[in-house]
């Protein structure tokens, strides 16, 4: 038999269907690393102007583009860049924001990486995220100022201990047994620097203060089992309260 006769006699190849709705990011760590230090910029703002709209819908559309782009769901991503580009362009042209353009450039490298779970490809990513709160404070005020940079070191700050607490959750449950010296010392050591960071910048940085309450309680409670789920919600309730004491101890 011949292989064209072969390939006459063979059932079709089921045709795989195309993807029509985009592709939306699952991991909510990711989600708070980039919207709540947004949301502290535009609190300790106390207000929020168009162009902050703007660069919310930007900062959304690219973040979106790229899992879009990774899941090689082309067409998406594309579309999703160019909803980003036009807000860009318009904070350009109608506002004079044009801080945005270096900015997006430096931040691009990090676009186009897979997640990777070295400690030291997280941070790099957690600094590049919480940038969403200089610069959106850089947007809402057309200038860039101090507390901009305090906003970002609040943020990364933070969002640096987080991946720190999860890190050790995770040594835990793959080691499958406790063993604090190993598993904890890096985020105790760090949360501990914290405390001392809050207890220099008092008030504005006790916002930390609850972070380190965490990291010590979480190293006491350390088990080698893992809810990951429980702990990724636990986490976004974290973020969400540390943004609303930003707000409060800053204004």
């Amino acid at each position: 038999m011949t292989a064209s006769c072969l390939d006459r006699c063979a059932p079709p190849r089921p045709v795989r269907p195309t993807r029509t709705a985009p592709v939306t990011p699952r991991e909510h760590g990711a989600w708070g690393i980039l919207l709540v230090p947004l949301a502290t910029a535009v609190g300790v703002a106390g207000q929020a102007p168009l162009p902050f709209w703007l660069l919310l819908a930007a900062t959304i559309c690219v973040h979106m583009a790229r899992a879009n782009w990774l899941k090689k769901n082309r067409r998406w991503a594309c579309g999703l860049l160019v909803v980003a580009g036009g807000c860009g362009t318009a904070l350009l042209i109608g506002w004079q924001r044009g801080w945005v353009i270096p900015v997006a450039c430096a931040l691009a490298p990090l676009w186009w990486q897979k997640t990777r779970h070295h400690i030291a490809w997280q941070v790099v990513a957690v600094l590049g995220l919480t940038t969403t709160a200089p610069v959106g404070w850089y947007v809402i005020h057309g200038r860039w100022e101090l507390t901009a940079l305090w906003l970002w070191v609040l943020n990364a700050a933070y969002f640096i201990g987080g991946v720190l607490h999860v890190r050790m959750h995770v040594a835990a449950a793959r080691a499958r047994r406790v063993n604090r010296r190993e598993q904890a010392t890096a985020n105790l050591v760090y949360h501990g620097l914290l405390a001392a960071g809050a207890a220099a910048t008092w008030p504005a940085g006790a916002a930390w203060l609850p972070a380190v309450m965490r990291a010590v309680w979480g190293a006491w409670r350390l088990q080698p089992q893992l809810a990951i789920r429980r702990l990724g919600w636990t986490e976004v309730a974290y973020s969400l309260g540390f943004g609303v004491l930003v707000v409060y101890l800053n204004r």
